[in-house]
């Protein structure tokens, strides 16, 4: 279980899944905006409004449709966004503190050093 969760966090970390996760969140959008067109093509489509005169309301159910898919569409747009946002922050955040974590070892090796050559205070 302790391996799954180590490989699972290198996946995480890796560009791969930051673009896959991108990939999959511009996917959702545009298959969320295609719905909203589809539905918006046939509310507006005169087959269906001779077909139906007598319905307004199922008209008015494809329009309501039509706008909630694009507000699904904003929202997974949205979520990707702050998803990927964090996903790339984190990345950058451990290389960043890899780097700082070395240099620091580097300067108490060069600090332990130099306290070794000034000798024994008293």
């Amino acid at each position: 279980m302790e391996n799954y969760k180590k490989n699972l966090d290198l996946m995480l970390n890796s560009d791969k899944a930051l673009y896959l996760n991108t990939f999959r969140a511009i996917f959702g959008t545009l298959l969320f905006m295609c719905i909203g067109a589809i539905l918006t093509t046939l509310r507006h489509s005169e087959m269906l409004a001779v077909a139906q005169p007598e319905s307004p309301g199922a008209l008015a159910m494809l329009d309501m449709a039509a706008i909630v898919m694009f507000a699904l569409a904003i929202t997974v747009a949205l979520s990707s966004l702050t998803i990927t946002v964090a996903e790339d922050n984190k990345q950058k955040f451990a290389a960043q503190s890899e780097k700082y974590g070395k240099e620091i070892e580097n300067l108490k090796i060069l600090l332990k050093t130099r306290l070794d050559k000034l000798g024994p205070r008293i």
